[in-house]
């Protein structure tokens, strides 16, 4: 889903005239997938990791999902200890 968001934005941008390099594209490729990794594993732990209720798991991955960077970061730094409190 993000990587088709993505793409189509891509292709929005250079049909207006914008002319992106190749270099910029290489440069931000590693980033953007990165990025979609760090997701896909902090949803991951989140979702096979006991002791969260639902409500919980559900706020975490909208935040992890509709928060870019930040939301994944926080659940991999604050969100992992709260599990064994609740």
């Amino acid at each position: 889903m993000c990587c088709r968001r993505l793409v189509w934005r891509l292709k929005a941008l250079l049909s207006r005239g914008t002319k992106l390099s190749s270099t910029l594209i290489l440069l931000l490729l590693p980033l953007i997938l990165i990025e979609l990794i760090m997701k896909v594993v902090a949803l991951r732990d989140l979702w096979t990791r006991e002791g969260f209720s639902s409500q919980d798991r559900w706020l975490w991955t909208a935040a992890i999902v509709v928060i870019s960077t930040l939301g994944w970061l926080a659940y991999l730094l604050a969100g992992r200890n709260g599990a064994s409190q609740s």
